[in-house]
């Protein structure tokens, strides 16, 4: 996907219970708090783009609970 002539891969995955959402993988270093996502209304989806990622990299997303602000990291179940 290319945004403003940048290229990169748009993320997005369903939480409806998550404080906070973002994906991490070998193109971040695995950073947990480096590439966030974004709440689109009240849909409980959450979504964003990360320009320089591309088809093969590895990611999953690291979610963190509204909910006594537990975490917990989760793989793309559509990957």
């Amino acid at each position: 996907v290319t945004v403003a002539g940048v290229e990169g891969t748009y993320f997005a995955v369903w939480a409806p219970d998550a404080l906070a959402v973002h994906v991490m993988g070998d193109f971040n270093d695995w950073s947990r708090e480096r590439d966030a996502l974004h709440p689109r209304g009240s849909s409980g989806i959450w979504e964003g783009f990360v320009p320089g990622v591309g088809r093969g990299n590895l990611y999953k997303f690291h979610l963190r609970s509204r909910y006594g602000g537990a975490s917990t990291e989760k793989s793309d179940p559509f990957a």
